[in-house]
């Protein structure tokens, strides 16, 4: 079995699991999409916009093509490659990884690709049936608890088969699905047969489908809208008429809704490319809309926030909610889903705040200016911009307590920091104090408080964002 881990690796194992080694670990970024043939491994890596090659052992490898807008899944034929991008594109290339042809663009869902018939390898590229977006085959993921790494399974290509397929619900955890191997010829057979004739029984229903939808139809544009009488924020719908899943971002202390190096906007984009809507929002009291006057309280954040989530349930009933927050916004994020832990399904964390005072306030650089504003009402502190700090504000972040609510959120929860964040590192107590279905944390090697977002040579916001894009695709 071969597999890419969002931990920097590739990784190989036995088929009764056994054996698990690393194929590559080094260069990588966020390996994704993988194809096994005889004799050579083939992997994406997302962010660096490259696919790679090696055998099948790890040995010989090298960089087969670069260049690409972030490749997602990939297959192998016998003559070429084929492959699909970010935004909708399926590709080719020759096995030199010469040539390359965009066959398919406009299709934003397009993320898997599948090229068999019948379980088997097509022998030509001209025959195979391709099933790009709809299914990753043989996806398999369980519940992970307070673990530094994310492995997904995918069982693509080469000599593996999935024989099978069941669904059970772990303690406390969200459906998911295994899958089981074995060298049976005529079990192999069945199930394979199963799932291809089902296959191609949706493919039938989702063309039928896409036939129904006007030539001219495109996804709606972003929009500013008002969620509140003082809030205001960018409503980004999906990429098809009904989005499959919304998400509210919470941005960071005297932030804006597009967040630091357009980090939030850049998010919502690679959300539309899963067909989720987002909102991002600005928080009354804060940043350059407010005269980088700080007036708002924790109280006002966490209204503001839930003001948010009405707004999405409003707009898309019945639909599963997620929640990103960075640094102050995590911290709000923390509060929101500890108030109300059954109206998110998922959340993500980015470099979170979990101790108000002391994360904020008595950092070196701030505690003249707190110790002025208790005294005197206000008091300015130069930073990015000149902030005017109230004591409104500063009694307004004490006495939360973050953790002990945590407990009765069920949904997903991702944590994601930079190993060179000023703030401490708080995703341990998280983890502990919540009963998330899926719980991990991820640290980015050499990632800052923002992840370098300002450092054109730096891929570190590129990997939070696509970490955060796909948990969210894969956990709502």
């Amino acid at each position: 079995i071969y597999w890419t881990a969002s931990a920097d690796a590739v990784r190989r194992s036995d088929l009764d699991g056994s054996n698990v080694t690393d194929i590559a670990n080094t260069g990588l970024n966020v390996p994704y999409g993988i194809w096994a043939t005889d004799s050579h491994l083939y992997w994406t890596d997302l962010p660096d916009g490259r696919i790679e090659r090696s055998n099948l052992d790890g040995s010989g490898r090298f960089d087969l093509i670069t260049g690409l807008d972030k490749p997602l899944g990939l297959f192998v034929a016998s003559d070429a490659i084929y492959f699909t991008q970010q935004y909708g594109t399926v590709s080719r290339v020759d096995l030199d990884g010469s040539n390359k042809i965009d066959l398919i663009t406009g299709f934003v869902d397009a993320r898997f690709i599948d090229g068999s018939v019948g379980g088997s390898a097509v022998p030509e590229s001209s025959t195979f049936a391709m099933f790009a977006g709809l299914f990753a085959l043989g996806f398999a993921s369980q519940k992970r608890r307070r673990s530094g790494r994310s492995d997904w399974v995918r069982n693509q290509g080469g000599n593996n088969h999935a024989t099978r397929c069941q669904s059970r619900k772990g303690e406390g955890a969200t459906a998911a699905t295994r899958v089981r191997l074995s060298h049976s010829p005529s079990r192999r057979y069945d199930c394979q047969r199963f799932l291809m004739l089902h296959l191609r029984l949706i493919s039938l229903v989702s063309v039928s489908l896409l036939l129904t939808v006007p030539a001219s139809f495109a996804a709606p544009a972003e929009s500013d809208v008002k969620v509140a009488p003082e809030v205001m924020g960018t409503l980004s719908p999906g990429s098809a008429i009904t989005p499959k899943a919304a998400v509210l971002l919470l941005h960071g202390w005297t932030g804006h809704r597009d967040e630091v190096g357009d980090l939030f906007k850049r998010t919502a984009a690679q959300l539309v490319a899963q067909n989720i809507a987002s909102l991002r929002i600005d928080f009354r009291g804060e940043g350059e809309r407010n005269g980088h006057r700080l007036t708002s309280t924790f109280a006002t954040r966490i209204a503001d926030a839930e003001a948010g989530l009405a707004f999405l349930q409003q707009h898309y009933p019945n639909t599963k909610i997620g929640v990103l927050g960075f640094s102050l916004g995590g911290a709000t994020a923390l509060a929101v889903v500890g108030r109300e832990p059954e109206t998110v399904q998922s959340l993500v964390l980015w470099s979170t705040a979990g101790d108000l005072a002391a994360d904020f306030f008595t950092q070196p650089d701030l505690r003249t200016a707190t110790r002025e504003a208790m005294e005197k009402g206000e008091a300015i502190h130069e930073s990015w911009a000149k902030l005017t700090i109230t004591r409104k504000h500063l009694n307004g972040m004490l006495g939360y307590d973050l953790f002990g609510p945590l407990a009765s959120y069920q949904g997903a929860l991702l944590g994601i920091r930079g190993s060179d964040d000023y703030l401490p590192a708080y995703e341990s107590r998280i983890l502990e104090a919540a009963n998330g279905s899926i719980e991990e944390a991820t640290v980015i090697g050499g990632a800052d408080h923002i992840f370098n977002a300002f450092d054109p040579s730096s891929t570190h916001d590129e990997r939070a964002i696509t970490l955060t894009s796909r948990w969210f695709a894969e956990t709502l």
